[in-house]
């Protein structure tokens, strides 16, 4: 069973990376940290997408709209509830990527680099011997130049390869103007879609462009300010219309990277010998009405932006749901346990759990307990979002004592979060019946919920002190 982080005493970073129990349960699944035999797969790959939306995906409950993930699904484990760092890219792929959360990363918000210590899972590969390629898929380059990795592992039965494959585009739905060249295609496909003239459509992408930060940021000052509930207005429910319909298309191309990788590993019928991982950063909060932030991610901990997807497929993973819950700083160990590198081998102690025995279905999964957090803001986002008035009552400066806590154990969901612009509250959620967090089960009575409250304090005190280790290093480091 996992322990539980206590006290707020500063703890050194080397110190930090040996407590595997303080955020994670312990060693690897609870087991010896033995390798597992040197054969197996030999190629690793790794899909991260950004900023997609768990419940539009087949796996969890779509009804259409990713096949490709579908087929993955069908042969391969699914996590049911998979738990990234935080909200927000940076963050969340470092820990990803590390296997540790921020005070072992440094990464606490946009444009933060990792520190230059902390090991990533590729250069683990690298280490152990392993070719190592990171590619984007909307890189023109990336189809063919995958095609000429997996040729010459088919050509040579004795090479291994680790490979990352990142996807961009629904993050970009919403974060960006749609580009020039392909916005006549776009708005074409997205009226024929719903039913709206070309006209109407762009009216409601322009109106998003021009507001996008009121708009995610302060949707009740956008609202009144853009007379989006006046009748006439290319606002309110068209424009929710518009954007879900934009995402959904970005969710549909992510989808199609995702096949064509499949599609490359087939030709050269490596399948199985492929260890395949799709997973994403964070997710992404459309129009809920109960959201307090809209067609975003980084500053609320919804369970649509921390619950993310994983699916594993290859050799060795034994295919259905696993009911437990995992996290992002899982991921590296668990990856690099199926591959047979001892975490000795790695060079640093991993927060993470190895899972590996649990997704070859040797025992259950172990009793787990998720934290996130949200981001720290950055220079560059205040002074985009000068002037809105809900972010700033409850992010008003980049003092990382603003900064929001969960934890989530099997289905409860607990968060420490501002109720105002003062006042802090912990609430309280069963995600199996309420998972837009609408019923708040909070009880003063409840010695349980007294110790979470403390619980999720010391991590946020740990969390601080990491924040200000990392600025008086850098500041030593000038």
């Amino acid at each position: 069973m996992s322990r539980p982080l206590r006290g707020t005493q500063i703890i050194g970073t080397a110190s930090l990376l040996a407590l595997a129990g303080a955020l994670a349960s312990g060693g690897c699944d609870g087991q010896s940290t033995t390798s597992t035999s040197s054969t197996g797969p030999r190629l690793f790959v790794l899909f991260i997408a950004s900023s997609l939306n768990r419940e539009m995906l087949e796996p969890h409950g779509a009804a259409s709209g990713t096949p490709a993930l579908a087929r993955l699904a069908e042969h391969g484990l699914v996590f049911d509830r998979h738990q990234t760092e935080a909200g927000q890219t940076e963050i969340a792929r470092a820990s990803l990527l590390g296997g540790v959360q921020a005070w072992g990363h440094g990464v606490y918000g946009e444009l933060s680099p990792p520190l230059g210590d902390a090991l990533r899972i590729d250069a683990a590969f690298a280490r152990a011997g392993w070719e190592t390629r990171t590619w984007s898929a909307e890189d023109p380059a990336f189809g063919g130049e995958f095609e000429v990795l997996l040729a010459g592992l088919a050509e040579h039965p004795g090479r291994r390869a680790f490979v990352q494959v990142t996807s961009h585009r629904a993050q970009q739905a919403l974060a960006a103007p749609v580009p020039a060249s392909e916005r006549p295609q776009v708005i074409t496909a997205l009226a024929t879609e719903l039913g709206l003239s070309a006209t109407e459509v762009e009216a409601a992408l322009a109106l998003y462009d021009a507001n996008r930060h009121a708009l995610q940021w302060d949707p009740p000052g956008a609202a009144a300010s853009l007379g989006m509930g006046e009748p006439g207005r290319s606002g309110g429910p068209r424009l929710a219309r518009v954007l879900r319909s934009l995402y959904a298309r970005a969710v549909r191309e992510v989808d199609t990277d995702l096949g064509r990788c499949l599609a490359l590993i087939n030709t050269q019928a490596l399948a199985s010998e492929c260890l395949f991982a799709f997973t994403a950063d964070q997710g992404e909060v459309l129009d809920r009405p109960t959201a307090l932030f809209r067609w975003s991610h980084g500053l609320q901990l919804a369970p649509e932006v921390i619950t993310v997807p994983l699916v594993l497929r290859g050799p060795g993973v034994e295919p259905g749901r696993y009911a437990g819950v995992s996290r992002s700083i899982d991921v590296f160990p668990t990856l690099a346990g199926l591959a047979g590198l001892l975490p000795a081998g790695l060079g640093t102690e991993l927060e993470g759990t190895d899972l590996g025995s649990a997704v070859r279905g040797e025992r259950a999964p172990p009793e787990q307990r998720a934290f996130s957090h949200t981001a720290v803001l950055g220079p560059a986002q205040l002074r985009e979002q000068t002037g809105l008035e809900l972010r700033e009552t409850y992010f008003p400066s980049a003092d990382p004592a603003h900064m929001w806590m969960a934890l989530r154990t099997g289905d409860d969901y607990f968060l420490l979060r501002k109720i105002d612009a003062a006042t802090w509250a912990l609430q309280v959620y069963d995600l199996a019946v309420d998972p837009w967090l609408e019923h708040d089960l909070f009880d003063a009575a409840s010695s349980r919920h007294a110790e979470i409250t403390n619980e999720l304090a010391s991590y946020r005190a740990q969390l601080i002190e990491g924040y200000v280790r990392r600025l008086r290093a850098a500041r030593e480091a000038r």
